[in-house]
């Protein structure tokens, strides 16, 4: 997950939806494209939203996904429990590396040991922080998470304004709320990627919180479709701030 630029954090989208989205996020700077598949997502077991938000992609239309952006970097967010040796094949034939998990929980050693025997890096992306997360975060270090490559962590998805939060964190030193040197310190002991709220307004000033430090890199999510969510990016939106963040960096 590296940038072919030294010292240069990467810039990564999830839950890109076709290669047409994928080439325009690209071309406004993004380094890394991820897709997430989730087969259940096509039978629409129960009457949610969540399932029919229009950016779930199926295992079989990843050989295309990852055709469309040859010459990029791609990951795919795979369910735990959706994991078999014939998709990871599939992803390896063409060109993958990294696959990401997704879930309240780390995920198990024995799905992770399949990954690492089909030579693949791991991601993990299901932890959320909370401002007074700081003695917990404090606690997490890379012994906590030995087989993984990168941990993606998301900083106060129930603020408004996350980095508002951590802005003021960081002028006041507030306590056991988390602070910007908190997430460089982790990011010292554990490969880290950070997704935060981004907007016009903020996003140099984001890029220039963590430029030049220990973290690999930024992540923006990409709305759903059918309903919104917090620190999520409709697609132009996303288009716009990624040169801002890019220049940055």
């Amino acid at each position: 997950m590296s940038s072919d630029t030294p010292g240069r954090m990467t810039l990564r989208v999830n839950r890109v939806k076709d290669g047409v989205e994928a080439r325009q996020l690209l071309a406004a700077g993004a380094d890394v494209i991820g897709f997430q598949s989730n087969d259940l997502a096509l039978f629409e077991l129960e009457a949610d939203p969540a399932w029919t938000d229009g950016r779930y992609v199926y295992a079989a239309d990843i050989p295309d996904l990852m055709s469309s952006v040859p010459h990029a970097q791609s990951i795919v967010d795979l369910p735990p429990d959706q994991i078999s040796p014939e998709t990871l094949q599939t992803i390896v034939d063409n060109g993958g590396t990294v696959v990401q998990l997704s879930g309240h929980n780390l995920p198990p050693p024995d799905v992770v040991a399949m990954l690492k025997e089909a030579g693949l890096r791991v991601v993990y992306s299901g932890r959320y922080l909370s401002p007074g997360d700081g003695p917990a975060l404090n606690r997490l270090s890379g012994d906590a998470l030995p087989l993984l490559d990168a941990l993606e962590l998301q900083v106060f998805p129930s603020e408004q304004d996350a980095f508002a939060r951590l802005q003021t964190a960081a002028d006041t030193g507030a306590g056991e709320v988390i602070t910007p040197d908190d997430l460089l310190q982790l990011a010292g002991r554990v490969p880290l990627v950070l997704g935060i709220n981004l907007n016009a307004q903020n996003a140099g000033d984001v890029a220039r919180m963590f430029a030049g430090s220990a973290l690999q890199g930024l992540s923006i999510t990409l709305s759903p479709d059918t309903h919104g969510a917090f620190h999520t990016l409709d697609t132009d939106t996303a288009t716009s701030l990624l040169p801002i963040l890019s220049e940055k960096l």
